[in-house]
């Protein structure tokens, strides 16, 4: 039986970096950011809280090119007071439920409590002076505020219905949960450190901790949530894990061997639980490391920074995770591609950092000419690549194409080049590195290694819109694809190979796979089609068999030029 070697799927992640372009600076004049750009992102636009210098912190809606002031927080300064620590009123735990924005606010001489904001000025929803790090919300939004009272505080749940009717429980636990969130139609918080879940009912509201048997965690923070399941990180007896809990409520942990957790968790917005994602930092000694973590699997070092670096903010751009980091000394934004990681370089700018996404542009906090601003990049799409399989058999020769990767740019004028950068053992292959076709380069290789899998590693650079980064997964199998019955399936074309020929066809896509047997079906060579034409090699003269599997009917136009 004769071997085959079948390349089963193309899966090419894309990694990009953004073009060195100018910038387009959004008209945020007059306003600076003391404390970071904190963008949420909802209803076509982001809200930001921000500093001016005659309205102190106020609220703002950037949506398109409008600026709106949302807030109108104002208070009296007295003497010797500093305006920017003072006024206004800063704002955090942004929600969008029911068509609104919701918020927490606080400042001196301002009424502190949850806001409501949707046409015209916010309305004070509930006077409080906390809340929860999160919400619950589906059909209601809820969440856990610390209100204060003459005799002492009280501790509330609070609950918005669709009709902006507001319910109130009060708690008999002497705190409010640190982290709320909804997974798996379950409400999950986290209550002194532990994580737990909460029922909610006509008469209290109740906590119950989760316990998986000896995996009860402590000090757990930075609840995820994908789509079947909850991710979160903890410590257990001193030790930093990361905990996963599945579809089937399985608590699955990872410990990580050192150091202490960063507080951001970003999670790949992945459709399946198969394909859960995330990337987190870790802190030990002064420096830290940036990991990243698949399911069922431990996670995986990216990369090391000398100095403690933080995760300040991520978003995604077509799919594609972005995370800004901090230290001491410098901000940066990165592309985040499986395990590998790509610094995002922009002319004239220093001090990249606190980013989000506007209508598919990158907007972020940058320095130019020692003045930080805010500014939008253009997204530039990375190429992207089409998946296929591919079949080849065991008659390996040197130059022999094996398949084709295909990258397609959103530019007009765009050159791509390809190269294998990993997963190559004996160099048994190679890639043209216009055509991305690969072809055999070391036969012998090819065969001595006697492997049944081998997962190339393909990049794809393109000069305006960076690197793509992807694995071309070949397996070898010993059965034959075709046997002389379900040839006999599909419509024949029977050429005289006499003499050398081109085939053209208008129904084939370039790079379709053409088998050639003889009349005997045995496997003798395959072919590509490429710019709509099938060229033919130069067989002994005989009868050969041209035929694509599944593809009935599709040679009844091809004619000989």
């Amino acid at each position: 039986m004769k071997k085959a070697l079948t390349i089963l799927s193309i899966m090419l992640m894309c990694q990009c970096t953004f073009a060195q372009s100018p910038n387009k600076i959004i008209q945020t004049t007059g306003l600076s950011f003391p404390h970071g750009f904190n963008a949420f992102e909802a209803d076509n636009s982001i809200f930001f809280n921000a500093f001016h210098p005659e309205k102190g912190f106020q609220l703002f809606q950037l949506k398109g090119e409008r600026l709106i002031q949302v807030s109108y927080f104002k208070q009296k300064l007295e003497k010797k007071e500093v305006a920017e620590n003072l006024q206004g009123a800063q704002t955090s735990n942004y929600a969008w439920f029911n068509n609104q924005l919701y918020f927490f606010a606080k400042g001196k001489g301002v009424e502190t409590g949850l806001y409501s904001y949707s046409f015209g000025k916010p309305k004070l929803v509930y006077e409080c002076e906390a809340m929860s790090n999160g919400y619950l919300q589906s059909t209601m939004l809820s969440t856990q505020v610390v209100v204060p009272r003459e005799e002492g505080k009280e501790y509330h749940h609070i609950i918005i219905d669709s009709r902006h009717k507001i319910v109130r429980y009060k708690l008999d636990f002497n705190t409010i949960c640190t982290d709320l969130i909804i997974s798996k139609r379950k409400n999950y918080a986290v209550l002194n450190g532990l994580l737990g879940e909460l029922t909610i009912s006509k008469q209290k509201v109740h906590f119950y901790p989760v316990n998986f048997k000896d995996n009860t965690l402590e000090h757990v923070r930075s609840l995820k949530i994908f789509k079947y399941g909850l991710l979160f990180v903890g410590y257990k007896d001193k030790s930093s894990v990361l905990g996963h809990i599945d579809r089937k409520n399985v608590l699955k942990t990872y410990i990580i061997s050192e150091g202490t957790f960063d507080n951001f968790l970003v999670v790949e917005p992945k459709l399946s639980e198969e394909a859960l994602s995330a990337y987190f930092m870790v802190h030990s000694n002064g420096q830290s490391t940036l990991l990243h973590f698949k399911r069922n699997t431990t996670p995986k070092k990216i990369k090391e920074f000398r100095e403690r670096t933080e995760i300040t903010s991520s978003t995604y751009i077509s799919g594609q995770p972005l995370i800004s980091c901090a230290s001491q000394y410098s901000s940066n934004v990165f592309m985040l591609n499986s395990n590998s990681l790509e610094k995002v370089k922009l002319r004239r700018l220093t001090s990249i950092g606190n980013i989000t996404q506007l209508n598919d542009e990158l907007v972020f906090i940058a320095t130019e000419e020692t003045e930080p601003s805010l500014f939008a990049l253009e997204r530039s799409a990375p190429p992207m690549i089409a998946n296929s399989s591919f079949d080849v058999f065991d008659f390996w020769k040197n130059g022999r194409i094996v398949g084709r990767v295909s990258a397609k740019s959103n530019r007009r004028m765009s050159t791509i080049s390809y190269s294998i950068i990993s997963g190559n053992k004996g160099d048994a292959f190679e890639i043209n590195s216009v055509t991305g076709e690969i072809r055999i380069k070391n036969a012998y290789a090819l065969k001595s290694n006697n492997l049944s899998t081998y997962k190339l590693g393909i990049q794809a650079k393109e000069r305006l819109s960076g690197n793509s980064i992807g694995y071309v997964t070949l397996s070898v199998k010993k059965e034959r694809p075709f046997t002389r019955e379900n040839l006999r399936e599909t419509l024949m074309f029977f050429p005289d190979f006499s003499r050398p020929q081109t085939l053209t066809t208008n129904n084939l896509p370039d790079g379709e796979v053409v088998l050639v047997y003889d009349v005997n079906f045995k496997m003798v060579d395959l072919l590509f089609v490429k710019n709509g034409a099938i060229v033919l090699p130069s067989y002994p003269p005989g009868i050969y068999v041209l035929n694509v599997r599944n593809k009935e009917n599709l040679y009844q136009k091809i004619e000989l030029q």
